[in-house]
This record gives structure tokens, C-alpha cells and sequence, in this order.
């Protein structure tokens, strides 16, 4: 709002209702009135140019839109301690364990528009050690819950909670050290997340994972525009 509130101390309004006028006056222009008299402008003094207030309000609709944008992209942990990774998104690491439903329960009582990761996981924005730790995650911790399941069309398509739907073969999966990348396939349709920089993981990424394991899990929410 302070933003606005310097554009706006340059601009000076004052309506009469009586005599319908409106006196328009912008610092810049020196000495410069514009009134709105009988439905139309007239400029009084040394005015440069003939904006309206449509003009000033179009201005300031544009700024707010910038404004809007720039927010968007920032980087770092906002006063509800949730971390914004400039991909238009928010993250909170949850360090109390539970089975994939029960996370994403929780998520949801944290933000009604919360869900598990998943424009995280697909973008690769989890894969970055250095977020991992802005969250808080422990280094003792080396898997996460994240929002996606295969229930529907079990082995092919993966459904992330924000409703985008992935081929198996779209997916960059993880891999545990000395074992076969994922996903292994079996009773294990619940996606969960191999934290980057932790000394069992090969290959940070997602993984399946049976939906009743215990995990700690990340939340995800869209910054609201």
C-alpha cells in the first residue's frame, strides 16, 4: 500500500457534488488544475497534457498488476512461515508424520487451497537442497509425502491434487543408492518425494510409495493474485 500511496499523494481530487465539478492537479505539471464541468474537462493553467482521472485510474490499475506480478516471484519465508519458491507458489515442510490421506487432510486445515506439492514436483522446485533447508526439513529426513496417486489408471497416469495428469514416462523419477529407479509398481500408488542432498538418494525425485506409509509430507498453495 505504500506504493500507492505515493502515486497517489500527487494527484489531488475534490468532487462538488453541488456544482459537479472535479479538480484534477498533478504536482509534476507545476500550477495545473483540470475540472470537470458540465460533462466535459477544462484545463485550467500550465498543464503538459490532458490526462483524465480514466487515465490516472488506468495508471494505477496497471501498477497494481506489477505490483501483483512482482510478489509472485519473490523468494523467501512470508509472516505465516510459509516459503515462497518464485515458481508462484508456497511451501510448508510438516514434520508430523502421517499416511498420505491424513496429510492431505492436514494440508487442507492449514490453507483451504493448500494441497500436497505438486506444481513443485513437476517443475523440479523440490529438487533444491537450498529450499529443502529454507523449509526446515531435517537432514535426517530423506522422503516426504507429495500430492499425486495413480489410483485411477494404476502404473500409467498419475493425477497430481491440482488436477494435472501425467504418463509414468513423464515423470522424472527418483532413485534410492544402488537400487532401480522408480517406480517400482506393485500395491505402491501414492507419491512421495526423495529429498535432494540426503545421503541415501541417488536421484532426488518422486517416488511410489504404499498410501499407508508414515511420512512427514510438504503442503503447497498458489499465491493469490
Amino acid at each position: 500500500m505504500a506504493t500507492y500511496g505515493l502515486l497517489l499523494a500527487t494527484v489531488f481530487v475534490t468532487v462538488m457534488a453541488n456544482a459537479r465539478i472535479v479538480t484534477l492537479s498533478g504536482s509534476a505539471d507545476g500550477y495545473c488544475s483540470r475540472r470537470y464541468i458540465n460533462e466535459r474537462w477544462i484545463a485550467l493553467g500550465k498543464c503538459r497534457s490532458g490526462k483524465s482521472l480514466e487515465s490516472v485510474v488506468t495508471n494505477l490499475k496497471k501498477l497494481l498488476e506489477k505490483e501483483t506480478a512482482k510478489a509472485a516471484t519473490s523468494v523467501g519465508m512470508t509472516k505465516e512461515e510459509w516459503y515462497r519458491a518464485g515458481n508462484g507458489y508456497e511451501y510448508k515442510y510438516v514434520g508430523t508424520e502421517g499416511t498420505y490421506n491424513e496429510s492431505t487432510t492436514a494440508c487442507k486445515s492449514l490453507d483451504a487451497s493448500a494441497t500436497l506439492a505438486a506444481a513443485g514436483v513437476r517443475d523440479q522446485t523440490l529438487n533444491n537442497s537450498r529450499i529443502m533447508k529454507a523449509l526446515g526439513v531435517p537432514g535426517s529426513v530423506w522422503r516426504v509425502w507429495v500430492g499425486s496417486t495413480d489410483i485411477l489408471n494404476v502404473g500409467v497416469i498419475w493425477r497430481f491434487q491440482d488436477d494435472v495428469a501425467l504418463h509414468v514416462k513423464k515423470i522424472s523419477w527418483g532413485r534410492i543408492k544402488n537400487l532401480p529407479i522408480e517406480p517400482s509398481g506393485g500395491k505402491e500408488h501414492c507419491m512421495d518425494y526423495f529429498v535432494p542432498g540426503s545421503q541415501n538418494i541417488d536421484i532426488p525425485g518422486p517416488n511410489d510409495e504404499i498410501c499407508w506409509r508414515i511420512l512427514p509430507y510438504i503442503c503447497e498453495r498458489k499465491i493469490a493474485q
